[in-house]
């Protein structure tokens, strides 16, 4: 797929790449501005690259698109366990949202997972977020079940979805 870890230029000016733990401290920045009320800390960001079976995705934008300049606009991740794989996170500053953004790292996340030859992949979204909803819908997802309370700090319920 053009742009995808390749480093090249998608989407007006952002590249989306392989994270790597230098870019830890950007993402868990955004992290905390996207999901205020539950983001994951940097410590887990870095411990969820170290482990097995994990594949993370940055978009950077700015300083004309490169691997090497710009922010980092949006991020998400894979964790990969056999028989099947679950989206982990998934987040794109509300400023390059509504772009395709959301849409270029969830294929990319996905691609890995078929190169891998997962059959199924799974993920939590919350019931609320009609946004993010219609985006995995999109990609083939379905809701399969609903986990109540699943966001503690809000008791907000997520939907599981699942594809394949």
């Amino acid at each position: 797929m053009t742009g995808m870890s390749d480093g090249r230029p998608i989407l007006g000016g952002a590249t989306v790449r392989r994270m790597r733990t230098s870019d830890v401290p950007a993402v868990a920045e955004l992290e905390g501005v996207l999901f205020a009320e539950q983001p994951w800390s940097a410590r887990m960001l870095t411990d969820e690259l170290t482990l097995p079976g994990r594949y993370y995705l940055v978009a950077v934008g700015g300083a004309g698109g490169t691997a090497s300049g710009g922010a980092i606009v949006g991020y998400g991740g894979l964790a990969d366990f056999g028989v099947e794989a679950h989206i982990m996170t998934l987040g794109v500053r509300t400023d390059w949202q509504r772009a395709g953004l959301g849409g270029r790292l969830l294929a990319g996340l996905l691609a890995e997972a078929d190169r891998r030859q997962v059959h199924q992949v799974l993920l939590e979204v919350a019931v609320d977020n009609a946004a993010a909803r219609r985006l995995y819908t999109r990609a083939g997802f379905r809701p399969v079940g609903v986990r109540k309370g699943y966001y503690e700090a809000t008791g907000t319920d997520a939907v599981v979805m699942a594809r394949g």
